[in-house]
């Protein structure tokens, strides 16, 4: 229960952080 939750959540959180630096990338530039 645990890993799975971990393996459904870990790509969400990765996704979210690219989304969040690739923001700050560009409103920087």
């Amino acid at each position: 229960m645990c890993m799975l939750f971990r393996k459904g959540v870990s790509p969400l959180i990765s996704v979210i952080l690219v989304l969040v630096f690739n923001d700050n990338f560009i409103y920087s530039n």
